[in-house]
């Protein structure tokens, strides 16, 4: 790939990853209506991971107590303690898309890198994002989160596999229907990313050493 190829993909990127706009479909619409050809689903995750990056270096005090707590805890699920409770909750709302993720790369996702599928899906969740942002009323913060709830967002996020769908924005979406306050879902969706964004790293390296 060429150097200015990377730029503008990391550009994409950067300025996409944090807004509910779907990241992915941008990346994929880049290439379609440039010069440059389509980067691959390799390339896309490699660009996720710089964003992994920078939300661990962003969220690092937030992510240091709750594993100091883990090992502190014997890494026993004691929900009694939030930092180790939230660690908790962020694993199992991860499980959804390891497992659906998982199935999906093996059979392959080039049949969604389609331009139309993308503007559908940026306009069906953009307008899903705005009824729900304004329509329930939303004041819990993570202290009130329960299981059930953050397993329900975790499947939200996996909608996220198709692209022009953010998972920035069905995670967010998912969680204001649900009554957590805008700064505390955006605080979830964010660490979500961690072990999501992970996981599908490794999936990728393997099925690179695979080809």
């Amino acid at each position: 790939m060429e150097s200015m190829h990377i730029f503008w993909l990391a550009l994409i990127q950067g300025l996409t990853e944090f807004l509910p706009v779907s990241s992915s479909g941008h990346l994929i619409l880049f290439a379609k209506y440039t010069n440059f050809g389509d980067q691959g689903q390799a390339i896309d995750i490699a660009l996720h991971i710089g964003s992994l990056i920078a939300v661990v270096l962003y969220f690092f005090k937030t992510i240091k107590a709750m594993v100091v707590d883990l090992f502190k805890n014997k890494l026993l699920p004691k929900f009694n303690n939030a930092n180790v409770r939230l660690a908790y909750y962020l694993l199992f709302a991860t499980m959804p898309a390891i497992i659906i993720g998982g199935a999906l790369s093996y059979f392959g996702m080039e049949w969604v890198r389609s331009a139309k599928l993308i503007g559908w899906m940026l306009i069906i969740y953009g307008v899903i994002l705005w009824y729900a942002d304004t329509k329930f009323k939303a004041n819990k913060d993570l202290t009130d989160m329960k299981l059930s709830e953050a397993l329900m967002i975790g499947f939200a996020q996996c909608l996220a596999f198709i692209p022009g769908t953010s998972r920035s924005g069905v995670t967010i979406t998912m969680g204001r229907i649900l009554g957590f306050n805008r700064s505390e879902i955006a605080k979830f969706s964010m660490l979500l990313s961690v072990p999501s964004i992970l996981a599908a790293g490794v999936v990728a390296a393997y099925m690179l050493s695979k080809s």
